[in-house]
C-alpha cells in the first residue's frame, strides 16, 4: 500500500494506492476507514516517502482515536521539529502496522519533487494552502485530493524505480527467515546488523588499533609513524613549524592549533607517495595526479589493481569485524556465498548478500546501530590504507612506474610493457603476503581532474588464480566515471538528472575526442538540458527576475538556459531580507514545470559555453581551447616574451587581466554590493606574471605596504652567480591602523594586510574598484538595473501561506532529526569551515569551536543549525 496524507486545521486525508490491484482509496475525516485499512490482522506493508518521521505517527493518532483537532495538533507538533514519538496523546504506543519509507538510504536533502523533476514528470504544485483557517469547500477538497493522488502515483514510480534495492532487501529477509515485511522496514544498515544478530556493547578501545603484522611499509614510515600516535606526530609538526614562524600571527596561529589539538579525529597527514600528494585521514586513503590525460600506446600500459571486496576481506583475515556480532564465522560464510553465487549466475542472491559485506563497515561506525564498534571501523580503514602504501611502496622501485590514483581499495597505474612482468610479479608477493586478491583492469584511455572527478575506458578485467590468467570481465570499451561532471552521461537517475548533456560531451570529448558543440547540438532530448534547481529549508522563498521584477516561484524547478532576455535568473530569500543567486543558473532561466518546452527556446550556446569551461577544468588550464574532433589534448605554446621591457610586460598583464572578465565573489551583506576577493585576482595574476617571467613580492613595515614586480628576464649576474642588476617596478600604499568592535590587534593587523594585499594588486592590475577597508562601507554601490528594481519589487511581494508541497518540506527537514549528523552535512560543514580559514584567521576560533561541536557528535538536525551559522559566517 503507497500512502500519504494531508493535514488542514478541520480536515485531513489520507489516500492509498493498492499496488496489487492498482487502485487507489482516498479517506476524508473518517477514523473508521483508516482503523479497518491500518488493521494489524492483514498482511500489508505501507510504504510512503519520509513516512516514518510523519505520517505513520498522525496514522498512530488517528488509530489511538484523536479528533481532528488532535491529529492537527500532531502535525504541527512535527512539523515545528519536535520527535513525533513524544507527542502525548500517542507516547509509549507500539506503531500497529509494517511500514517501508522509500526514502531509507537515500540523500537526506531529496525531496520528492525533486525526484519527480528527475523522472521528467510535471512539478507544478497546486496544493491549498496550509495555514487556511477553516474547514475546506468541496472545490479545495476536490483540489486537495488531485494534488496528494499526485504524490501518491509519483512515489509509486520511484516504488518501482527502486525495485532493485527492496528486492535485495527481500532476499536478505528471506535468507534469514525474516517477515518480508519487517526486511523492508529497516535502513540497509539496521537489516545488516540484524543478520548478523548484533548486539550492541559498550567498547572503550576506540584508538587502541592493531597495525597489520604483515605490514612492510618500506620507504613510507612516516605514514606508519602518524597512526601509531596521530596526536604526538601532530604535535610535533606544528611545533616544529612554530619555530620556523616568523610573523607574531603566524606564532599565534599555530598555538591557537596546538591548544585546540585535542581529538584523534582532527588529525591528517599529507604527503607525497610517489610524487603524488595524498592525505592520510580517519575516512580512508585519497591521491592522484590532477589534470592528468592519457590514452594506451604500445609501449605502456595502463593497469588498475583493486582489492577484491577488500574491506570486508580485512574483517575476515584478521579480525577487523565488529566485535558485537556473535558468530564470526557467519559473516565469512555470507562471503563465501556470494562468490558461488555470482558464479552460478543467482545475481538476486549475489546482491543481497553483497548488502551485507559492503554495509558493515559503515554501521559500525554508526554510534546508533547495534554494529557499533569503533575501534574494528578504525582497524580497518587505517590498515586498509597501510597495505595499500605498501605495494605502492614495493611497486615504486620498478622503472617506469607511475602512479595516477590512490583510492579506498586499490590503485590506477602506467608503466612500459618490458616491465610487465615485473610488474605482476609484485602484485602477486603483496597478495601473497597480506591474503588479499586483486581484481586487475587494463585501461584504454583516462581523463582525471582529480581523485573524486574522472572518466575512463576499460579494457578486460582479469584475476589470477594458481598462477593463471582468468578474464572475468571482456574487453567491450566499458566506461567508468565518478564526479558531477561526467557521471551522467547514459542519462541520470532519479536521484540526479541535471545537465546531463554536459556529462554526455564531456565524455564524447575525452573517450572519443568529439568536439562538444557537435554532441549538444545533436542531443534532441529536451530533458538532457533540464537544472532541477531547490531552494533549501533555511530559505523563506523563491524568485525569478522576470522584466527586471521579482516573481515568486516554487521551491523546486526544472530550469533550462533561455532564449529570452527577459527572463533572468533564480534567488533564495530569507526573511532577514538575504538574497543570494541559486549556484550554477544561467542569467537567462525558462521555469518549465508543465514539460511544455521546446528545444528552439533553449539557449545551447550556454551548455556548449559551460562544457568547454568543464574540460578546461579537467585539463587544469583556464581559458583551454577545446580542439575539435580530435583524439589528443594538446596545450597551447607559450610565446617568447622575453624580449619585451618590464612595463610592455605589465601592460600586457593588466590587458589580459581584463580579458579574463573575472567575477566577483565577494559581497557585502549590509551595503549590497559586490566587491573582488583576493581569491579571485591572485591565482588569475600569478599566471599572467609568470606567463610574462615576472615575480611580485609583498612587505610590509609599519609606514608603508610594497608590492615589488621583477623581471626574471632582466637579471644579470657576475662571475660568482650574484645577482648585479634586475628591472623591477614598485607599487606603494600607507599603512592605516584599523580599529574595529570585536577585533583584538592581531585581527586588526590582518585585515590591513588583507585589505593592503588587495589594493596593492589593484594597482599593478589597474584594476578600478571602490576601496573601503574590509568592504566597509560605501557610498557607490555597485548593482546592475535589473537588481535595483528587484529590490523594490520585493517589498511588493506578499507571503503566501505554505503549499501542500513546502509542508512535504517541512516535514523532510525534520526528518530523523535526532539521528546521528549525515557524511554530507559534515563535509558541507567542513566545506564550509575550508572557505573561512582561506578568508581570514579571524575565523580561527569560531572553526576550532565547529571542529569541537562535530568531533563531539551532532543530531542531523543540530547539524542543519551549524551549518546554516557556518554559511551566515562565510557571507559576511
Amino acid at each position: 500500500m503507497i500512502y500519504d496524507i494531508e493535514v488542514f486545521k478541520e480536515d485531513w486525508l489520507v489516500v492509498i494506492h493498492d499496488v496489487t490491484n492498482n487502485s487507489t482509496r482516498v479517506i476524508h475525516n473518517d477514523l473508521k476507514q483508516v482503523k479497518d485499512m491500518f488493521d494489524a490482522k492483514d498482511h500489508k506493508l505501507f510504504v510512503g516517502f519520509n513516512n516514518k518521521h510523519y505520517d505513520d505517527y498522525i496514522i498512530l493518532t488517528m488509530l489511538a482515536g484523536g479528533s481532528n483537532k488532535l491529529v492537527k495538533e500532531h502535525n504541527d507538533w512535527i512539523i515545528g521539529g519536535k520527535n513525533p514519538w513524544e507527542f502525548k496523546f500517542i507516547q509509549y504506543r507500539k506503531k500497529p502496522f509494517y511500514s517501508s519509507d522509500l526514502r531509507d538510504d537515500l540523500s537526506i536533502n531529496l525531496s520528492l519533487k525533486a525526484i519527480e523533476a528527475n523522472l521528467g514528470k510535471s512539478i507544478v504544485e497546486t496544493g491549498v494552502p496550509f495555514g487556511i483557517d477553516r474547514a475546506l469547500t468541496k472545490a479545495e477538497l476536490d483540489l486537495e485530493i488531485k494534488y496528494c493522488s499526485s504524490d501518491v502515483l509519483n512515489t509509486v514510480r520511484l516504488f518501482n524505480e527502486r525495485k532493485n534495492y527492496l528486492d535485495a532487501k527481500l532476499t536478505v529477509g528471506k535468507l534469514k527467515d525474516f517477515e518480508p515485511r519487517y526486511a523492508l522496514s529497516l535502513t540497509n544498515a539496521k537489516l545488516t546488523a540484524a543478520f548478523l544478530e548484533a548486539k550492541k556493547k559498550n567498547h572503550t578501545d576506540e584508538f587502541d588499533y592493531p597495525i597489520n603484522e604483515n605490514l612492510k611499509i618500506g620507504k613510507y614510515q612516516e605514514v606508519l609513524d602518524f597512526f601509531k600516535d596521530p596526536i604526538s606526530f601532530e604535535q610535533k609538526r606544528l611545533k616544529a613549524k612554530l619555530t620556523k614562524a616568523k610573523s607574531e600571527r603566524s606564532k599565534q596561529s599555530i598555538k591557537r592549533q596546538l591548544k585546540e589539538l585535542t581529538s584523534m579525529y582532527q588529525t591528517s597527514l599529507d604527503v607525497k607517495v610517489a610524487g603524488v600528494p595524498h592525505t592520510y585521514a580517519w575516512g580512508g586513503l585519497h591521491g592522484a595526479v590532477k589534470n592528468y590525460f592519457v590514452k594506451e600506446d604500445s609501449e605502456h600500459t595502463i593497469l588498475t589493481a583493486d582489492v577484491s571486496s577488500y574491506y570486508p576481506s580485512l574483517m575476515i583475515q584478521y579480525q577487523y569485524l565488529s566485535r558485537n556480532v556473535p558468530n564470526p564465522k557467519g559473516f565469512e560464510d555470507v562471503y563465501h556465498q556470494r562468490i558461488k553465487a555470482k558464479n552460478s549466475g543467482d545475481k538476486a542472491t549475489a546482491g543481497a548478500l553483497k548488502l551485507i559485506l559492503n554495509t558493515t563497515y559503515g554501521a559500525s561506525k554508526n554510534q546508533f546501530n547495534e554494529l557499533f564498534d569503533p575501534r574494528q571501523a578504525n582497524a580497518i580503514c587505517i590498515n586498509g590504507q597501510l597495505l595499500l602504501t605498501d605495494l605502492i611502496d614495493k611497486l615504486e622501485d620498478i622503472e617506469s612506474f607511475e602512479l595516477i590514483q590512490t583510492n579506498t581499495d586499490g590503485i590506477i597505474f602506467r608503466f612500459k610493457n618490458e616491465v610487465a612482468d615485473e610488474i605482476e610479479s609484485t602484485l602477486e608477493e603483496w597478495e601473497h603476503r597480506t591474503n588479499m586478491n586483486m581484481e586487475r583492469t587494463a585501461m584504454k584511455v583516462i581523463a582525471q581532474k582529480d581523485v573524486n572527478n574522472y572518466v575512463m575506458m576499460k579494457g578486460e578485467s582479469y584475476i589470477f588464480e594458481n598462477g593463471q590468467k582468468v578474464v572475468i570481465d571482456e574487453d567491450h570499451d566499458a566506461l567508468k566515471t565518478k564526479g558531477g561532471y561526467v557521471s551522467l552521461f547514459k542519462g541520470g537517475s532519479f536521484e540526479n538528472r541535471s545537465l546531463v548533456v554536459l556529462n554526455k560531451a564531456l565524455v564524447d570529448y575525452f573517450m572519443n575526442g568529439i568536439d562538444p558543440k557537435e554532441t549538444i547540438e545533436n542531443d534532441q532530448n529536451v530533458l538532457d538540458f533540464q537544472m532541477v534547481a531547490k531552494t533549501g529549508s533555511t530559505y523563506d522563498r523563491t524568485v525569478q527576475v522576470v522584466n527586471g521584477q521579482d516573481v515568486e516561484v516554487q521551491k523546486v524547478n526544472r530550469v533550462y538556459a533561455s532564449k529570452d532576455e527577459s527572463n533572468g535568473s533564480l534567488f533564495k530569500l530569507k526573511g532577514n531580507g538575504r538574497r543570494d543567486k541559486i549556484s550554477n543558473l544561467p542569467e537567462h532561466c525558462e521555469i518549465d514545470n508543465t514539460n511544455t518546452i521546446t528545444l528552439e527556446q533553449i539557449d545551447k550556446e550556454f551548455y556548449i559555453e559551460l562544457a568547454n569551461k568543464r574540460i578546461a577544468d579537467y585539463v587544469g588550464k583556464k581559458g583551454y581551447e577545446v580542439a575539435a574532433s580530435k583524439k589528443t589534448v594538446t596545450k597551447a605554446k607559450e610565446s617568447d616574451v622575453s624580449e619585451l621591457n618590464i612595463y610592455q610586460k605589465i601592460t600586457n598583464v593588466r590587458l589580459e587581466f581584463l580579458d579574463e572578465e573575472i567575477k566577483k565573489s565577494g559581497v557585502n551583506r549590509f551595503s549590497e554590493y559586490k566587491y573582488f576577493e583576493l581569491e579571485d585576482i591572485v591565482p588569475i595574476a600569478n599566471r599572467l606574471l609568470a606567463k610574462y617571467h615576472l615575480t611580485a613580492n609583498i612587505s610590509f613595515n609599519h609606514e608603508v605596504a610594497t608590492l615589488k614586480v621583477v623581471d626574471a628576464d632582466s637579471i644579470v649576474r657576475d662571475e660568482n652567480h650574484v645577482i648585479k642588476s634586475v628591472d623591477f617596478e614598485e607599487f606603494k600604499s600607507p599603512m592605516v591602523e584599523l580599529t574595529a568592535k570585536g577585533m583584538n590587534s592581531i585581527q586588526a593587523m590582518g585585515a590591513v594586510e588583507t585589505y593592503q594585499r588587495r589594493y596593492l594588486y589593484f594597482l599593478l592590475l589597474d584594476v578600478v574598484e571602490h576601496d573601503e577597508i574590509d568592504s566597509g562601507n560605501t557610498a557607490a554601490k555597485e548593482e546592475p538595473q535589473a537588481e535595483k528594481s528587484n529590490k523594490v519589487a520585493t517589498t511588493k511581494v506578499n507571503k503566501k501561506s505554505a503549499s501542500a508541497t513546502e509542508r512535504k518540506n517541512a516535514k523532510a527537514k525534520i526528518t530523523n532529526a535526532d539521528g546521528e549528523m549525515t557524511d554530507v552535512q559534515k563535509h558541507s560543514i567542513v566545506k564550509g569551515l575550508k572557505k573561512l580559514r582561506a578568508k581570514d584567521e579571524k575565523y580561527e576560533p569560531f572553526i576550532a569551536k565547529v571542529k569541537t561541536k562535530i568531533k563531539g557528535g551532532l543530531t542531523q538536525k543540530q547539524a542543519d543549525k551549524l551549518l546554516e551559522k557556518v554559511g551566515d559566517t562565510v557571507a559576511e
